[in-house]
């Protein structure tokens, strides 16, 4: 779950925490050799992680083509695994971004809210199509139009996960950005959801200083009142950073992807 929540905020693990990258790889290989939902899921979790916070280029693509394999393989024995589904839909949503083909994100969002209608009392649905809506509002005019997302959607979602748990750090933080991309009035908000994001409780282990320092970061920009520091405090709190461009490897198709 705690991995869920760590892709949702799409942070990049600095230079220094490269050493976990081990740590990964051996927590995919564990996952796989159990051969169950739960290991499968892991599987993918921990390769998200990897490609999306500790590599780059083609290695950072494969690995997030594994993932999803490896959620594909946890659905295959249990299709209403709710983790597995949602790395799924996250893991489809970084494949379009790279592409530049909507399909994929359309399978994603189909999921999410086919997941809220499942669950409608569990944050985490409506948590991911909050940061769904959020990235697609980012990516501009075309990208709404063709995938329908919306800054609306994005913070209605925010608010219904919101309403249905308490926040903690990763998903405050995702908020955090969207809102740092918003209007004068929501950049405001933004510094004022940031005091509320410091009086959270720790995240586990060393995600906690990761999270504190890409939050102290983004309320340095937003203080300034710089736009174009803060778009770039933003994007550089995103997984898979640089995604758009790495395009060696084949893109994935829906059939690809289908389980």
């Amino acid at each position: 779950m705690r991995l869920i929540l760590l892709m949702l905020i799409a942070l990049s693990l600095p230079a220094r925490a490269a050493g976990l990258s081990s740590y990964y790889a051996a927590e995919i290989t564990s996952g796989r050799l159990a051969r169950t939902a739960d290991g499968y899921t892991k599987a993918c979790e921990a390769g998200l992680t990897l490609g999306g916070f500790m590599e780059t280029g083609d290695p950072a693509v494969r690995s997030l083509h594994l993932a999803i394999d490896d959620c594909r393989a946890a659905l295959k024995i249990k299709p209403d695994h709710l983790e597995a589904s949602l790395s799924y839909g996250i893991g489809l949503s970084f494949e379009s971004k790279r592409t530049h083909k909507p399909e994929l994100a359309r399978l994603a969002k189909k999921l999410f809210e086919k997941l809220i209608e499942e669950r409608p009392n569990d944050p985490l649905p409506h948590a991911a199509l909050a940061v769904w809506n959020a990235h697609v509002s980012r990516a501009g005019l075309f990208a709404r139009l063709a995938l329908g997302g919306s800054r609306r959607r994005a913070h209605e979602e925010f608010e219904a996960s919101f309403a249905l748990g308490a926040p903690k750090k990763p998903l405050m933080l995702e908020y955090i950005k969207f809102l740092a991309r918003g209007s004068k009035q929501d950049r405001a908000t933004a510094l004022e959801t940031y005091g509320r994001y410091l009086t959270l409780p720790p995240a586990d282990g060393p995600l906690n200083a990761i999270l504190d320092s890409r939050a102290a970061a983004l309320a340095t920009a937003l203080r300034s009142g710089d736009k174009k520091a803060i778009k770039k405090a933003v994007a550089k709190a995103t997984a898979f950073h640089g995604i758009r461009d790495w395009r060696t490897l084949r893109a994935l198709t829906p059939e690809d992807v289908a389980y």
